[in-house]
């Protein structure tokens, strides 16, 4: 009786259609990063979305025209060729500045945060940062301890591809 041992292409003769499925998968993704990341687009949520956003966390209240201002100056930014950097510069907008602005009446900074945690989910990237980090960056904001430029580099430095 012949001995084999488990080896890469042992296991390849035995399962091929299992290594073709994950190649197939690796350059799939490999694929849709590099679409996400020659996208020329932004995706920004609507008011709505953001106000149910805060309803769905508790709270009713809000000052339309301010959130309205918030999302007309992340629409008016003039897009580079760096979509990463611009959806950071986006998430950030949101974010700084719902917790700056306080359009709500409360819940600004829980609203802020997932705000722009969704803001980066539609436009196909991810926040790879604990919650504590985005509690602590939140509180930071809040206290006006960071600069909104700071705050975009600790973002882009953290954004990963959505998978």
């Amino acid at each position: 009786m012949e001995k084999w041992s488990l080896n890469r292409t042992n296991i390849e003769l035995k399962y091929p259609f299992f290594f073709i499925c994950i190649s197939v998968f690796k350059k799939l993704r490999k694929y849709l990063e590099e679409q996400i990341m020659q996208k020329k687009d932004m995706i920004v949520p609507s008011m709505y979305e953001i106000i149910e956003i805060n309803r769905k966390l508790g709270y009713k209240s809000v000052k339309e025209g301010a959130l309205d201002f918030i999302l007309a100056k992340i629409v008016s930014r003039k897009l580079s060729k760096d979509i990463k950097k611009d959806v950071a510069k986006g998430a950030v907008t949101l974010w700084y500045e719902i917790i700056a602005q306080h359009p709500f009446i409360d819940g600004n900074k829980r609203t802020a945060t997932e705000a722009m945690q969704f803001f980066l989910e539609i436009n196909g990237f991810k926040l790879e940062a604990l919650m504590g980090g985005l509690i602590y960056m939140s509180m930071k904001i809040a206290n006006n301890d960071v600069s909104f430029n700071d705050v975009v580099k600790w973002t882009y430095d953290r954004l990963g591809v959505k998978k």
